[in-house]
């Protein structure tokens, strides 16, 4: 069931909890009062976050870098987070620089193997 506990979740909470809900996720936002857009946003964010080491990724804004992250082949997001694990005081890469960097990386594929 969702409540309004939802709202003092972080975003990749929101996702990881979308996730696992058996609501879609137009529902689970009509719920907590997310469009269905902003779900989406947190679900991808959550499935970059769950698949690849973020433990250093400590600055709870950065959900947004790594729902970018998840336009690019999954095979690719280990290397392309790794660009947000940044030293304690250093400036992450903007949300449009991670954009800009996925965009031409999206269709790539691993051929042979």
């Amino acid at each position: 069931m969702v409540n309004n506990a939802q709202s003092q979740l972080l975003p990749i909470e929101i996702g990881r909890h979308a996730r696992g809900s058996q609501l879609s996720q137009e529902d689970y936002g009509k719920a907590v009062g997310l469009s269905q857009q902003s779900i989406s946003i947190r679900v991808q964010a959550a499935r970059v976050a769950d698949t690849t080491d973020t433990t250093r990724v400590v600055d709870a804004d950065r959900w947004r870098h790594l729902a970018e992250i998840h336009a690019a082949p999954e095979w690719m997001w280990p290397t392309l987070v790794g660009t947000l694990l940044t030293e304690e005081g250093d400036t992450p890469p903007s949300v449009d620089s991670i954009r800009k960097t996925v965009k031409p990386l999206r269709h790539l594929l691993i051929v042979g193997g």
